[in-house]
């Protein structure tokens, strides 16, 4: 699981704001089967089955999908569980941020 803070829930709110964000699970869906997903990623409250769908059809897709310490993933839904990031200048700030975070990267298996 990945460290957050306030800075990386504002990137996944920009981001969101910017229209470079697909939330929820239709709109996730629809994103990775459209091959907009640069970056995937899951609140903590995720069950393990939906963390399994979601990390399989990450791989099948070749993004990372990683699950963060929040159940809040800083788009102003608080029931929202997944987004994906559909820009690859947001994705690799979100990335850095939580790299930065957690002194390494890692993706969900």
């Amino acid at each position: 699981m990945m460290k957050t803070d306030q800075k990386l829930l504002s990137l996944i709110g920009l981001a969101r704001a910017a229209g470079k964000a697909s939330v929820g699970y239709m709109a996730v869906s629809e994103a990775l089967k459209k091959k907009k997903a640069e970056l995937l990623l899951l609140a903590a409250c995720c069950s393990e089955q939906t963390q399994k769908e979601y990390a399989a059809a990450a791989a099948r897709n070749g993004i990372e999908c990683l699950l963060l310490d929040t159940d809040d993933l800083g788009v102003g839904k608080p029931a929202c569980k997944a987004v994906s990031i559909n820009d690859a200048g947001f994705a690799d700030a979100i990335n850095k941020r939580i790299n930065s975070l957690n002194n390494f990267g890692g993706a969900l298996e």
